[in-house]
């Protein structure tokens, strides 16, 4: 699977992201991320970065991304537990 978070913005802004997924199965876990910098115009929509990742049955997993604006405040973040259930 590919994952890639995507960041709308409704003003002109230097951002930083961090995209983290959580992996958890039969007692194991493993995580990666990635964060980053980016410069994004008002009503532009900019993808953050992309990953790969393989899910098995049975897997429980988060995946979530968390943008924060130049003086480290975080401004959203959006977690996704399953395909169909980001909040």
């Amino acid at each position: 699977m590919t994952l890639r978070g995507q960041v709308f913005s409704n003003a002109d802004a230097k951002l930083r992201y961090r995209l983290a997924v959580e992996r958890r199965n039969n007692g194991n876990r493993a995580s990666m991320q990635q964060s980053g910098q980016l410069i994004i115009k008002s009503g532009e929509t900019l993808a953050t970065s992309t990953m790969s990742t393989n899910f098995e049955k049975g897997d429980q997993w988060n995946i979530i991304l968390t943008v924060y604006d130049e003086a480290n405040n975080q401004l959203d973040q959006v977690i996704c537990k399953s395909l169909d259930k980001c909040r």
